[in-house]
């Protein structure tokens, strides 16, 4: 049964061949020759094939006989006859051969020669016809041969003969086919060519005016993108060039240049002698170096003990080792370094120059905001601003190997008591920052204020905290004072040639480094002393000068009074009593003062005579910084001075005692009056009205508002608060005849924000005298 599936059929075919084939080779007769296997048909065709070939040479050579004629003859008849099968075997052999690889390689191929794009019909049909032809001519060709394969020998050699089965014809036949079949599809492959060539061209031309248009619509783009790009650069360089005029423009912060580190006030004050405090200066360094230690270190004790000593020498090693970021050293009497308005934009601002990267983030923390909204704001939004807020934007991997120091000095001169506890809860959270390790040098007197400050931090562990007092170092800080004295009675022995030698003797030394250890060992003690003996403005004779201290030296009275008394008496012995409080109320506005003023100003305030201040006050060169040009303010040289002359509980002579409350009364009272008899309107006569401050000239403001009417200014309400008198005679005139003048003064001086304050605390003034 024929199967009608192609792929079966073709399976079909190759077994009835297969089998054919196996027929053919059992149907041949074969013998055996000296053990070889011969097949009789090939050998007759072999042996056909050979007379064959050589029929011509026969031929020729025959014609000379006519007997050899007659036998050719004979053999030239039979020749076709053996020749004719073999041939048409061989024939049939090799076109099946050829035909079978033929039709194998057209089904391969089929695909290739029948293009897929070949739309005429006519074209089509013509070639489909072709190929049609040519299996058709294949197959008829393989049937034959499968037929002669099932057909006898005597068969097959018949039609051999006559010629039957044209082996070789049809071969021909089919290559003819083919070599028609490839020419026209040659021809038929040449116009899809050429159409799929026409096509490509036809879409290479819309590609073409596609990308055109692309090409505009992109040229448009880059226009407008160039645009972009120029608008883009234009504000690029509006923006390097703001941020380089931001760069160049100094970050504007309210500071008190006096308090910081680098100060001529911090720098000329004393620091520790060579050899001196050594321990308690180890102690310092080891707690700064140290990695798991605490982020402060509070360094306690009374006054003269030597701290502020300390710290400024410890700072000087720590700058050296680029460690000290900022420092503040505040100072009662000092207008700013007595308060805590600038504290940390002073701080920020020594940080800021000390870690560059600091300088954006802190400018991105400010926005805009002025000298007088800063100094505004409460402690809490300042510190937040100004250093922790920029500290923790600071690149975590500039984060050095030792902590960096900050330094606040004699935190119990600021006169906020109650900021203190604040200043020191918001340093303690500089030990979350994870961008930088910072530590904190604390030194004060331990007030309670302070000390009670500290209490809620005990618990934590957050502080350490040395007494210079305490057993550890209180030997080492008497060795230290003998030290020092030696060292600076052998510096003015070398000065004024003092020729006794030894000098002072060692009883006199001794004796005066008990005086100056016991109760407590007072650095203060042993520098005043030093100062008295030896004068460099008013030199005296410095032996003279020891013996009058010695002699003046009562073990019964307090050391703060063995100190200052035998000074005060050099000053004040011998004069009319009116003299001697007229000395005495200079000395008291002195130490009183909200702002140091130079001497001359402070007579110009006081109404004295100015020469006959400047002729006695160089005497008080061991207790006051007497500064040999006269526009310098005058300053005590330790607030252990203040303490002694304005203290009410001293035993004995109280001579020097002055009352708080009545020179607070004189003060306002003088600048009261200062104000009602100097101010005017246009003091500075600028004539426009409406003048920016920046453009009023300084030197006119130098010029007609002198140093002793701008602390009156300043500082009559703060001096009339104090006083024991709330009400004064001056204020009616002052308010009806100057009260805008002085706003005026206020307002060239840059702190006009001084008037809100002051008119709310002269109205608290009105509301309690009215009540009482």
């Amino acid at each position: 049964m024929i199967s009608t599936d192609s792929n079966e059929r073709q399976k079909q075919l190759e077994d009835i061949t297969k089998r054919g084939l196996q027929r053919v080779d059992e149907k041949q007769t074969r013998y055996m020759l000296f053990g070889r296997q011969f097949i009789l048909k090939d050998q007759v065709a072999e042996a056909a094939k050979f007379v064959q070939n050589i029929k011509t040479l026969i031929d020729e050579a025959v014609k000379a006989s006519p007997e050899a004629s007659l036998a050719w003859a004979g053999v030239c008849i039979l020749l076709p006859v053996l020749t004719s099968s073999s041939a048409a075997e061989e024939a049939s052999r090799d076109g099946f051969i050829y035909v079978t690889s033929r039709i194998r390689y057209y089904m391969e191929f089929e695909h290739l020669l029948w293009p897929d794009s070949l739309h005429a019909s006519n074209m089509k049909d013509t070639f489909e016809t072709q190929i049609i032809g040519l299996y058709q001519h294949i197959l008829e060709f393989q049937i034959k041969n499968v037929l002669r394969f099932y057909r006898n020998w005597l068969a097959n050699v018949g039609r051999d003969i006559s010629g039957s089965d044209d082996w070789k014809g049809m071969l021909t036949v089919i290559k003819d086919l083919e070599l028609t079949m490839i020419r026209d599809w040659s021809n038929l492959n040449t116009v899809v060519s050429r159409k799929a060539l026409e096509a490509i061209d036809e879409a290479t031309q819309q590609s073409c005016t596609d990308i055109q248009s692309l090409l505009s619509i992109t040229r448009q783009h880059i226009q407008v993108s160039t645009e972009h790009l120029d608008v883009s650069s234009k504000h690029l360089k509006i923006h390097e060039r703001t941020n380089q005029l931001l760069e160049d423009h100094p970050i504007d912060l309210p500071t008190v240049s006096q308090a910081r580190y680098d100060s001529a006030d911090v720098q000329d004050s004393p620091k520790c002698e060579s050899g001196t405090r050594v321990h308690i200066q180890e102690t310092i360094i080891q707690w700064a170096n140290k990695d798991s230690a605490e982020p402060l270190f509070w360094l306690s004790g009374p006054a003269g003990t030597g701290k502020s000593t300390i710290a400024r020498t410890v700072a000087d090693v720590l700058n050296s080792e680029n460690r000290l970021v900022a420092g503040y050293f505040f100072k009662r009497g000092q207008q700013g370094r007595n308060g805590t308005a600038r504290l940390f934009s002073t701080i920020a601002m020594q940080m800021m120059e000390k870690i560059p990267s600091m300088r954006e983030h802190l400018r991105r923390s400010l926005s805009g905001l002025d000298k007088d909204a800063i100094e505004g704001m409460a402690l809490e939004f300042q510190f937040k601003k100004l250093i922790l807020g920029p500290l923790a934007e600071l690149p975590p991997d500039n984060m050095p190997r030792l902590a960096s120091v900050i330094i606040l000095d004699a935190l119990d001169e600021c006169e906020n008591e109650d900021h203190l506890s604040r200043i020191i809860t918001l340093f303690i959270q500089l030990q979350n920052l994870r961008t930088i390790r910072l530590r904190v040098l604390l030194t004060s007197r331990s007030s309670p204020e302070i000390r009670d400050a500290f209490t809620d931090l005990q618990k934590d562990r957050d502080f350490c905290n040395i007494e210079l007092l305490d057993g550890r170092f209180s030997s080492e800080t008497k060795s230290d004072i003998q030290t020092f004295l030696e060292n600076n009675f052998a510096d003015i022995r070398k000065k004024r040639r003092v020729q006794q030698n030894p000098w002072p003797t060692q009883e006199e030394l001794d004796r005066l480094v008990e005086l100056a250890t016991t109760p407590e060992p007072l650095f203060i003690y042993a520098a005043t002393l030093c100062r008295f003996v030896h004068g460099e403005q008013r030199p005296k004779n410095p032996k003279e000068q020891l013996q009058i201290w010695l002699k003046q030296c009562d073990d019964r009275q307090s050391q703060l009074h063995q100190i200052y008394e035998p000074i005060l008496n050099q000053v004040f012995s011998g004069l009319e009593p009116a003299e001697f409080d007229s000395r005495l109320r200079f000395l008291g506005s002195l130490v009183l003062l909200v702002d140091p003023m130079p001497a001359a100003s402070l007579a110009a305030l006081l109404q004295m005579d100015i020469d006959d201040v400047v002729w006695w006050l160089p005497e008080l060169h061991a207790v006051l910084n007497i500064p040999a040009e006269d526009h310098i303010p005058v300053r005590l040289l330790h607030k252990s001075f203040s303490d002694f002359i304005l203290s009410t509980e001293r035993p004995g002579n109280s001579i020097y005692s002055i009352d708080t409350a009545s020179t607070h009364t004189m003060l306002a009272t003088k600048c009261l009056g200062h104000m009602n008899a100097r101010l005017k309107r246009d003091i500075c006569n600028i004539e426009k009205l409406g003048k920016r401050r920046k453009d009023i000239d300084e030197r006119a403001v130098d010029k007609h508002i002198s140093p002793d009417l701008k602390y009156a200014c300043l500082y009559w309400i703060y001096h009339l608060q104090h006083g024991e008198q709330l009400m004064n005679s001056e204020i009616p005139t002052f308010i009806y005849t100057h009260l805008l003048h002085w706003v005026e003064v206020l307002a060239i001086l840059g702190r006009l924000s001084d008037a809100a304050m002051v008119i709310r605390g002269l109205l608290e003034i009105f509301q309690i005298w009215v009540n009482y």
